[in-house]
């Protein structure tokens, strides 16, 4: 896949209808300053999370507990915060992995599709994810 022009958004778009499996890492034919220059840019948290999600599939606990919490100020992810206290492990819970990339990314599309984000909203979240990832590629991992 080349890059997409369009920036991150279109980039997560051809992603998606390329099909594949989300649950290995997603082959991203870019090179590291393309992939970067496309992070740094992008305003739109849903495709920002789409991509870490490509990058990082698998049950990734300390990655989503961060991004949940600096984009608790959104009522979608404030609703996944209270999901995912009740959904700890070693406590009984039946349902979705919540603490897959790819359910936030998933709980963000719908919410923005039911409350769209203001401008503002947007890159407000988009800066919040890249104060907790600054680099797509790297994630918090548990110590």
């Amino acid at each position: 896949m080349s890059y997409a022009p369009g920036g991150l958004t279109e980039l997560m778009d051809t992603l998606r209808r390329a099909g594949g499996s989300w649950d290995v890492p997603q082959v991203l034919e870019l090179d590291a300053a393309a992939l970067a220059a496309a992070w740094c840019a992008s305003d739109d948290p849903v495709a920002m999370l789409f991509l870490l999600a490509a990058l990082h599939p698998g049950h990734q606990v300390k990655a989503c507990d961060a991004l949940v919490a600096c984009l608790s100020s959104w009522p979608p992810m404030a609703h996944l915060a209270e999901q995912q206290a009740r959904a700890r492990p070693g406590m009984n819970y039946n349902g979705p992995d919540l603490f897959r990339l790819l359910a936030l990314a998933q709980r963000a599309r719908g919410g923005r599709a039911r409350e769209p984000l203001t401008p503002e909203q947007a890159r407000r979240l988009s800066d919040a994810i890249r104060e907790v990832a600054p680099d797509p590629r790297s994630i918090p991992q548990p110590r």
